[in-house]
This record gives structure tokens, sequence and C-alpha cells, in this order.
């Protein structure tokens, strides 16, 4: 279930693309894949996720007639943003954090109401607004609402356990991406997933590398607080 937003880049992060664009459809598909995988073109296995296969099929499903010869930069790299959501929805469901109260919903919506989302099919600003668009537009707040401090909690967790660096996103102003980096690769370590495709692998790193992003400094990282909240 994909929010159209107002600006699709708003939320370009992988990590935030997570919490706010996974679909639990995706993953399903992906869960339920059987053993009996072909050993050519995109069915064949580039992954496995707590044991089961991920094929480049499930990954790239409007691209399932080309075979993994004739993939493209552009379709790796899109490969390995689906692989991640996969991955972290799977491993960071395990870590028993509490799910968002009400209050913490509502705070982060707020937050997002002063910043609203808009679907393509809303009408231009000139245009009286319907009770159903006005429906709409709260209920993707709530939802977004509800990823948000998801996400900052999984946020939280992961750097107050493996710290490393934090970069500024535009969608998310304290990335933990070290911790990340650290998780994932303690993960792959036990088994929890492995990436066969060796172009794809390489694709999934890049995702957690802070080369090339703003590093912002130890002493002014700060999770007390979600960034929504700061002054």
């Amino acid at each position: 279930m994909h929010l159209h937003l107002q600006d699709p880049h708003i939320f370009s992060s992988p990590r935030m693309v997570m919490g706010l664009l996974f679909s639990t459809a995706f993953l399903s598909c992906a869960r339920s894949a059987s053993s009996g995988i072909p050993e050519q073109g995109n069915a064949s296995v580039s992954a496995f996720v707590s044991g089961r296969p991920v094929t480049f099929s499930d990954l790239l499903p409007g691209e399932a007639a080309a075979v993994g010869s004739t993939l493209t930069d552009r379709m790796i790299s899109q490969a390995a943003d689906k692989l991640s959501l996969v991955i972290l929805a799977e491993l960071t469901a395990q870590l028993g954090i509490p799910e968002p109260t009400a209050e913490e919903i509502r705070e982060a919506g707020e937050f997002l109401g002063s910043h609203p989302l808009k679907s393509p099919d809303d009408v231009d600003s000139d245009s009286t607004q319907t009770d159903s668009n006005s429906q709409y537009v709260q209920n993707a707040i709530n939802s977004v609402s509800r990823d948000l401090v998801r996400t900052w909690k999984i946020d939280k967790f992961i750097y107050e356990k493996y710290g490393g660096e934090v970069v500024f996103q535009q969608s998310n102003p304290q990335e933990p991406i070290g911790a990340y980096r650290a998780f994932l690769k303690e993960k792959e370590g036990l088994g929890s997933f492995r990436i066969i495709d060796e172009r794809l692998r390489i694709a999934f790193w890049a995702l957690y590398s802070a080369d090339n992003s703003i590093v912002i400094p130890k002493d002014k990282v700060d999770f007390s607080r979600p960034w929504w909240r700061r002054p």
C-alpha cells in the first residue's frame, strides 16, 4: 500500500522507505516462495531471507521477462532497495520494540499535519476539498505517523546497541547508518540472510555506506526524543 506523496523524493532514504512505503504483500510473496526454484533467468534465487528464497522476479515483478544477464545497473539498484525492505522488515520485527502509543502517533501527526500529504487525485488548491478527500488525507497522516514513530524507535534501539556513524538525510535528520550496517553484518554472519548474486550484494551494501553523506558529529547525535519534537 504505497502512499502517493506530494514529492515522491521526500522520503528517499532506504531506511525511511522501510517504515513508510513497505508493502506487506511483497513480503508475503517473498515468504511464500517455493523451494523449487528454476536455475535460469530472474526466477533463479538471488538471496535467502530467514531461509526463504527471494528471486529477481520477486524483487522486480515488472521486469519478470528479463534474464539475469540483461539486468541493468538501475534494475539491480531497484532490486537492492526492495531486498533491503524485505530484510529489514523481517529482522526488525524480531527486536520486540513496543508499538507506537496513541499519544506518540498524535504528536507525529501534528508534525505531519503542518506538512500535509496530497494524493495525485486530490483537487487543486482552488477547489473545495470533499469530505472523502479530507478523510483520505487524515488516514494517510495517521498511517505515516505510526510508521514514522516505529521507524524512529527502531533507529534509537539499533543506534544505542551498535553505535557508528549517523548521517543527515532529507527524510531523516538522524539516520544511524553505521548501526544498521553493523546490525546487518551481524545478522548476515548468523545466517539470517544471504545474498547470492554478487551485483545485488554490492548494491545492497552500498545502501549502508556513509560515503558522500553528511556525517553528524557524535556529540550532536541525540536520540533522547524524536527529531520532530525538538525545538
